[in-house]
This record gives structure tokens, sequence and C-alpha cells, in this order.
């Protein structure tokens, strides 16, 4: 298509992506292939593709040949062409495909305008149908690329994909091979190949441009759908595998676990990227464990990761060999990857320091590459915590130089969250390592002990004492220095930090546990300090728990029998009261909630029956039936319950009330009852106050007033009374002094009143109590805890003490008695209270008599 033919500009199909579509479709109708409408997807590998976009930015990077030469453009290019990272990898494949399917798109520049050349130098392809309809799958060796196209397309020359570096069809012959011709199964054919080379020679572009364009509608047929037309048979065979190479062949592998280990194999930056980024969703986010023996060399691309810290302090990368026959790159420093090197902390510390923590300068390389080194160490971390692969990793001994290089660069605190990852990660790798004096790690795990942050020293600590664990190797931890002993030993009077604390003698105990330790801190003033310390934790986390030993029971007055009577003034009260209110409140005024007593149900109706026996009589006052009174009883003492007591005949009683002994006022104060008795029957007027029962037997039964002073013939006749029982001249202030200890004594009404009195203690209860105060135990009731931690430190000073004197210093004592005699009574004393332990202080204090 001729430049005069083609009513479009590169700059305006650039401003209008509208422009660039009518484009397309003129591209489409040169060739008599139907353009695809507007609305309708693009597609490359049944991925959504816009052409605006894609042709654009293949165009800006200098076309299809070039940005070929790099896989790392294609990413660049999917990513402004709305494709994912992870379908860039077929990106360039697919666009392979393309170019022999598709029309020529010529744009002409402006100085081929100006030599009024008929074709632009910028060759660019317009994809058609594979973008309208999808790529079809790959055909296999024994069938050749057609599409669809008519022959006189097919075999003309087309012009390359998107590449603006090519001038002429011919340079594009040279690196693609020709598309075989239209439906032809075999390539070679010499016949086809000619039919073909007359039709396009016959097609002149003056009959291309009067040609109509045919509409057709794609269908699937064998020749664009040949994955799903050919034959099983026709599929090659599948390569042979060595035996010991499928032995490395996991079963079932999900296939993004293969992506990344191929994209840490590959190594660029994009692809590192990728791979670190789907390791830590898969081992962080979402939880997932893999081993890492079924992924070979994952573990060692993530540890040679985490050691580029070096590279941005020292500006020195490391190379790890395996082999020791490769040539080392220059600028880096060579690690052995098969056996560890004694000597890589000191190297690590030679290095200079270019780049400070508060230097603030930090390039996007830099940024990139600390971004690499805390996700492989987050991975690592989040790996190790299956055992599987914290044993896969303490057999590598690149990993432990890895360590040594982490743990000896300088602290600087953009390092502080991959330092603790490995930190993380060592101390569930440490377990497996053997204990040796002459270990470089150990040294390095030290100034974190004495370091600014707790989680360091909490770690580090779990690190020491965590290390060779899993081995049956005797562990001793020797040569450590004074100072860091005694910022140990100040860390166990931190008691508010239970979890410090406990890790701080659990190194103890391990220290402790050796002899030569002892000796080699035998004058050393902290240790001296540690008998002391330890007694004072023998009580720390206990519960307070009471012991009672009864040596007499509580025996109370039986209740009494009868039920109190309803004085009359609390009797009108209850008769103006409907039922079933009136009922509750006769039950609460005349009976209260004791669980010992009981009554029976009979008593109890017949007593509330009596006591509006009368009204009732007249037909002016209805009572309950006996079924609603009982569920009434029930409703109004919570602890009452209707209850038949199995015998020869059957008792119904109510359990949880019994009578009171008097009377009470719906107030809550209690009726006194006049017991008056001479002459019979009982005076019953009960009255509240006891100032008007005073008034009542003064002046209503003994018959005085202000001024009957002189002596006359008179008696007591209260109904218990024996001292002035018959008629006898008695003086007149003798006897009512007589009389007032009969009644109850005089008390302030303005007062609220007291709850009613319960049943008399005729025997007290008689008991000892105990305090104790136990310590934690687990669920097998083995004591556990930091108290049990002390009791055992203990043990080991006493008997890794040396077995001679003191010397002239201590009296020529021994030493257990220097350190533990003092302390002897104290330790008896907690074993009194501590019952958790009682055995093993007690064990203790018998090795200090021995001595």
């Amino acid at each position: 298509m001729a430049a005069t033919d083609f009513p479009f500009t590169l700059l305006a199909m650039r401003q209008e992506e509208a422009v660039f579509h009518r484009a397309l479709k003129h591209a489409y109708a040169a060739r008599n292939i139907v353009p695809p409408r507007r609305n309708r997807q693009f597609y490359i590998n049944r991925k959504r593709v816009q052409p605006y976009w894609l042709f654009f930015n293949v165009f800006d990077r200098g076309g299809f040949n070039y940005i070929s030469l790099d896989k790392i453009n294609w990413y660049t290019v999917s990513k402004f062409s709305r494709i994912t990272d992870t379908q860039a990898t077929t990106f360039s494949w697919n666009a392979v495909g393309a170019r022999g399917v598709g029309c020529g798109l010529y744009i002409p520049t402006a100085r081929d305008s100006s030599q009024g050349q008929g074709r632009g130098q910028a060759q660019l392809l317009a994809p058609l149908q594979t973008f309208a309809h999808g790529l079809q799958p790959v055909p296999s060796h024994s069938q050749s690329y057609t599409y669809g196209l008519p022959e006189n397309y097919i075999n003309s020359s087309s012009s390359p994909f998107f590449s603006s570096s090519s001038s002429s069809p011919s340079k594009f012959s040279s690196t693609y091979s020709p598309i075989p011709s239209y439906g032809s199964s075999n390539s070679s054919n010499p016949t086809t190949a000619t039919a073909s080379t007359n039709m396009s020679a016959a097609a002149t572009p003056a009959m291309m441009d009067t040609m109509t364009p045919m509409q057709t509608i794609m269908v699937d047929t064998p020749a664009n759908q040949r994955g799903i037309y050919a034959p099983s048979a026709q599929q090659p065979p599948p390569l042979p595998v060595e035996p010991l190479l499928r032995s490395m062949i996991p079963d079932t592998v999900p296939k993004i676990y293969s992506q990344c280990l191929r994209s840490l194999e590959v190594g660029s930056d994009g692809d590192r990227d990728f791979a670190l980024h789907h390791l830590v969703v898969i081992s962080d986010e979402r939880g997932d464990k893999f081993k890492f023996e079924d992924f070979g060399g994952l573990a060692e691309y993530l540890t040679d990761l985490v050691m580029k810290i070096t590279r941005l302090i020292s500006g020195v990368a490391w190379f790890v060999d395996y082999d020791g026959r490769r040539e080392i790159p220059y600028g880096c420093l060579a690690v052995s990857g098969t056996e560890q090197d004694p000597h890589i902390a000191e190297r690590v510390a030679s290095l200079p320091v270019i780049l400070h923590g508060d230097d603030h300068v930090e390039d996007a390389e830099s940024a990139r590459t600390l971004r690499w080194i805390t996700e492989a160490a987050l991975v690592l971390r989040n790996m190790s915590m299956l055992e599987a692969n914290a044993r896969y990793l303490s057999e590598m001994p690149i990993f432990k130089n890895c360590l040594l290089i982490v743990l000896s660069s300088p602290r600087q605190p953009r390092f502080n969250e991959a330092l603790n990852h490995m930190l993380d990660t060592l101390e569930q790798v440490c377990p497996y390592w053997e204990t040796d004096e002459n270990d470089p790690l150990l040294p390095l795990l030290l100034p974190f002990v004495d370091s600014n942050d707790r989680y360091h020293v909490v770690t580090a600590l779990k690190i020491i004492v965590l290390y060779s664990m899993e081995l049956t190797t005797f562990k001793r931890l020797g040569g450590l220095p004074g100072d860091k002993l005694l910022v140990l030993f100040n860390y166990s009077y931190l008691e508010q930090d239970k979890e410090l604390l406990s890790m701080t003698l659990d190194f103890f105990y391990q220290y402790t546990a050796t002899p030569e330790n002892i000796n080699e801190f035998i004058y050393s003033e902290w240790l001296h300090h540690m008998v002391p310390r330890m007694v004072s934790l023998l009580l720390i986390d206990s519960n307070d728990h009471v012991n009672e030993i009864v040596d007499q029971e509580e025996h109370k007055a039986p209740p009494t029998a009868s039920i109190p009577p309803v004085p009359q003034e609390l009797k009108a009260l209850l008769l103006h009261i409907p039922e079933p209110e009136r009922c509750a409140r006769w039950l609460s005024c005349l009976f209260i909630e004791d669980a010992e007593c009981e009554i029976t149900q009979l008593a109890l109706w017949k007593a509330y029956q009596d006591c509006f026996a009368a009204d009732r009589s007249s037909g002016g006052i209805p009572t309950l039936a006996a079924a609603d009174f009982i569920n009434a009883v029930s409703a109004t003492f919570s602890s009452a319950q209707a209850q038949v007591v199995p015998g020869p005949s059957a008792r119904f009683i109510i359990k949880g009330i019994r009578p009171l002994e008097a009377a009470y006022h719906p107030n809550g104060y209690p009726y006194f009852a006049c017991r008056w008795s001479d002459p019979s029957p009982i005076c019953k007027i009960g009255f509240t106050d006891p100032a008007q029962l005073h008034e009542h037997v003064i002046r209503d039964h003994l018959h005085l007033g202000p001024e009957d002073a002189e002596d006359q013939p008179r008696n007591c006749g209260w109904e218990s009374c024996k001292t002035h029982r018959k008629p006898s001249t008695i003086n007149v202030n003798e006897l009512v002094n007589h009389v007032y200890t009969h009644l109850p004594a005089l008390k302030d009404m303005a007062l609220p009143p007291a709850p009613p009195p319960g049943r008399e203690i005729i025997q007290p209860r008689i008991s000892r109590t105990f305090d104790y105060y136990p310590t934690p135990v687990d669920e097998n009731g083995e004591p556990i805890g930091i108290a049990y931690k002390a009791v055992l430190i203990l043990r080991n000073i006493i008997r890794n003490l040396p077995h001679g004197n003191a010397g002239p210093s201590y009296g020529f004592k021994s030493w257990n008695y220097v350190f533990f005699f003092a302390y002897r009574n104290k330790l008896i004393e907690i074993a009194d209270y501590n019952p958790t332990l009682r055995s093993d202080i007690f064990d203790l204090v018998g090795e200090i008599e021995s001595s």
C-alpha cells in the first residue's frame, strides 16, 4: 500500500486512538480481510491486549527485532500493554507467531515523504485475526503453520512485525522462514508452492485495491484448530528421563513453586522480583510450607541473596564457589559453598564501610537489593519452621557462612528486619549443630546479649540455649567473658519480664551444669550473689492456697417447731392485699430461707388457712387453692423446693425454709408479742416498737400509773417467770425492774431494721488453716516454671562446687558451707510453704547438711 493511498499519519494515530483504529481498519480492508469491530476484544494467547498500546510501545523501543535481543524488554512492553509479569514469558513467542499473519501497515516518515518514496522506513505490522480470535495452538512437527488466509496473501512479502529497524522485506526473509502454502500438510510440496507463487504474482496492487472485501465467519476447522483435530498418534512421544534425574523430580508440585525456582535461576532483576514476591506470599501470607529438598538450589539462591548485605555496606559481593575451579568475577570475594570458612568473620570485619546507616543515601538499585535481602531472609525464616527444612539448612555449609556474614556485618537500622529474620532462622537450625569451643558463631551472638533491642537479647539467649539441643553430645558453654555473664545475671532481677527471666535461667542452668565453669568464676561476685537470688525466686508465680483442717463441726439449734402467730395489726394489713400477693407477703413475714431446714406442706397450708379462716368464712376473703399455694411458696423463696420423702408413709415437705421466731412487719421490723398469762389465756398483742410493749405491760397488766407508788400485793404474770409468780407485797420499782427483764430493750426506730437472726449456734466450728504457695505444674503434676529452674540451678551449683576448703579467707570452710549454709533455714521455710518443690528443696538441704 503506497504512502499516498494511506491517509493517516503516525502523529495523528499517536495523538488519537480512534485514528489508529481507523487506520488499522483501512489496512485490513486493503487486504480484502474483514476488519474487526471496534468493540471486540483483541487477544494474544487468550489474553486481552489493546493493539494501540502494543503498537506504539514496541515502535518506540526500536521494533520487534531490537527489543527481542533482551527478554527484559518484553516484560516492560507487557507492563504497558496491560499484561501481567506471569504472562509476559510467552508474550514474545506469540508475537513471533503473529508475524506471519497480517497486512503491511506502512507509516511514511517526513524523510520518506520528502524523497517521494512509496513506502516509509518504519514498517509495522497491524495484527488481524490473531488478535480478534486468539492464536491457534502450536502445531506438531508434522504440521505446517497455516491460518486460513488467501493464498495471494500468504506468500506475499509482508513487513516484519513491529520492526522499525527493517528497511525492506528482504531483511525479514533472512531472519524468518516463509510461511508454507495454505492447505498443505507438507511444506515441501513443489506443486503447491509453485501455484501459490504464480497466484501471488498475478495479484497486482491495482487489482487488490479494487477487490471487494469478503464477509467471512470464523469456524473451527482442521486448518485453524489443529490442536483439536490432530490425532493423538501424531504427537511426538515424550522424551526419555534418566532414572537419576527422575528421582529429583517431585511427584506433585504446584507450578508456581517451579516458576519461582526457574526465575531465581535466571537471575535477572525482574525474575528475582517475581520469585521473591510469590515466595513471600506463599510462605508468609498464606502460610504454606514446602521442603527445600524438593527444589534443588532454592535454599542456595535465597542464601546468596541474603549475602548481598555486604554489597550495601562495603560495595563487595560474594561469589559462592562450589567446585573450586571457577574464575572469581571482578569485585567479588570468594566463599566456599561446600565447607565452612573459619575466617569469614575476620574477612567481613576487615571490609571498609562505605555506606553507614545514617547516610540517607540510597538509590533505586540499593533499595531493590535491600528488598531482596529482606524478602529472602523472610522466606528462609518461614520455611525453617518446618523441621525438615531446618535439618536441611543445618547441613548446608554455605548457610552457616551466610549467617556469619550477616552477624559480623556492621549494625545498621536498615538491616534490622533482615537481621531479625536470620536470627529466627538460626533459632530453628542451631539445635542440629555441634557445640564447639572454636565455633565462630557463638562470639558473634554475645554482642546481642547486652543489646538495647529486647528482641535481640531474648532471641540470642534462645539460640545459645537451644544450640545442640537435638544432639546427644555433651554441651559445654565455656570461654564466656565475665562481663557478659554479669549482664545475664542482672537480667534475673527483671521479674516483670517473665520471658527474659525464664530464658536467663535456662542459660544459667546449662552453664552451671559444668564444674569447669563454676571453678572459673568461683571468686566472682556475681556467682556469690547467685545463690540468694535463686532462693528468692523459689516462690515466684505461686498461687495462694489455704488448707483447712476441721477439728469440730458446727452445730446449730433446731428451728422452732411452731409457726409464730400473726398480730392483729399485721393481719389487718394483709387483708387489704389481693391474692396471690397476700400469700407471698404472709410467707415473707413468717418464714425465712434456710437450706438445712424443712417444714411439712400440711403444716404450712394449715397455718395459712387458719390465719384467714374467720374472714374466709364470712365470704369476703378468698384464699389460694393448695396447688397454687405450693407454687406461691416456690416463687417467694428461691431455695424452697417441694419434695416427697419416701418411707412407710410418704412425707410431703417444703425444703429450704423455716419459721421465724416472731412475725415481721413488711417494713422489716419484728413484732414483739406480749406473753402475759395472768390471768390466762396468754396475751398475744404484738408491737414493732419495744417502747409500746413496755407501756402496754405497765398500763394494761400491772395497772400502774404515775401516782401508784404504794406497796400492794402484786405479781409478775409473764409466761416464763418463776420468781414473782405469786402475789406478794413488793416495792413497785423493784417489780417494774423485774418485769423489764422479760421485755426487749428499747431501740431507735429511726434506724433501718436489722436482718432476722440466724439459728443459735450451740457448738462452734473449730478448725486450723495453713497457707501454702504452690508453684506451677504441668498436666502430669510435674513442676515447671521459673521457680523449678531456680532450684535446679542451686542443685547444679552445690554439686559442681570444688570439694576442697575455701581457704583462709572463708575460715577453711567447705565451699558448700560458704555458699549455702546461711540460707539453710530459709530453704526449709520455703519448702514448708511450697509443696510443689518440697522434695527438691529438702534434697538440696540434705546435701547442704552432708557437706
